[in-house]
């Protein structure tokens, strides 16, 4: 009977096996983007501007499901070339937000930019979900990454989208989906938003960004302006910004500015 025990071996506790294949199957998704992303930087042949995206959207939701869970300093450990992936696909975002805010009066471009966040978006493989959900995750990382993501000018390229979403039209009902539900889907969208840029105002880098891009400016002006009511969820977006500017990201720079706009008089 003991050698029988010993050649079939002790049970595992309930649920190893399960922990074991988990952690298994993060370590092989941590491989293929780890490879997916050297193809993308030291590709054989050139790539064009569209390509290098579709390649980019191509490991987003690996990353979501490597890091979607895990410790914000995971980030760094497990993926040494975190800081140039977050600059890459800081610049995707800027670059598609520049896209469909180009020669567009602002309720067409918000409304552009709202149907490209949208979780189920329907432009085929190019997901603004995923690329806002990475953008969030990346935010909570180490002071390296997300000064990275400001050097892209994310901060304040998302400020002047912000702005833009105060003439967001009311959408109309589809076959897919109600009024009711776009307004949900809406909302999730600016509850996400306003967390990426909320993590980035915790840092100098990007208080001192939107100074130099004068986009700062828009902040104190959007809390003030006059907003549609169907929109107004997007103030307190703002409001908690600014909030979280004053009390993390202020410096003698960025205090000028705000004294020299007559915002806050001494």
């Amino acid at each position: 009977m003991e050698f029988v025990r010993k050649l079939v071996g002790r049970p595992g506790r309930p649920g190893s096996n399960v922990h074991q294949s988990s952690n298994q199957d993060e370590a092989l998704s941590l491989m293929h983007l780890r490879k997916l992303f050297m193809e993308f930087l030291h590709s054989p042949v050139p790539l064009t501007v569209r390509e290098q995206e579709s390649k980019l959207y191509m490991m987003l939701p690996l990353f979501c499901k490597v890091f979607g869970q895990a410790k914000p300093s995971s980030l760094t450990e497990k993926f040494g070339d975190v800081c140039q992936f977050a600059a890459h696909v800081s610049r995707l975002m800027v670059n598609e937000i520049r896209r469909r805010a180009a020669n567009q009066p602002n309720d067409a471009a918000s409304k552009l930019i709202i149907a490209f966040l949208m979780r189920d978006s329907a432009e085929d493989t190019v997901s603004g979900w995923n690329l806002l959900n990475t953008l969030n995750i990346l935010a909570s990382a180490d002071t390296p990454v997300v000064e990275c993501m400001v050097a892209a000018s994310l901060p304040s390229n998302m400020v002047k989208c912000l702005y833009l979403f105060y003439d967001l039209p009311l959408l109309e009902k589809t076959k897919e989906k109600s009024t009711e539900d776009l307004h949900d889907d809406v909302a999730t969208i600016q509850k996400l938003y306003t967390q990426v840029l909320v993590k980035l105002c915790n840092y100098t880098a990007t208080s001192r960004e939107l100074v130099h891009t004068d986009d700062l400016a828009l902040l104190f002006t959007a809390i003030s302006c006059p907003i549609p009511k169907h929109n107004a969820q997007w103030r307190s977006c703002v409001s908690e910004i600014l909030m979280t500017l004053t009390r993390h990201a202020l410096d003698r720079e960025v205090v000028h500015y705000i004294h020299s706009k007559y915002y806050i008089t001494m």
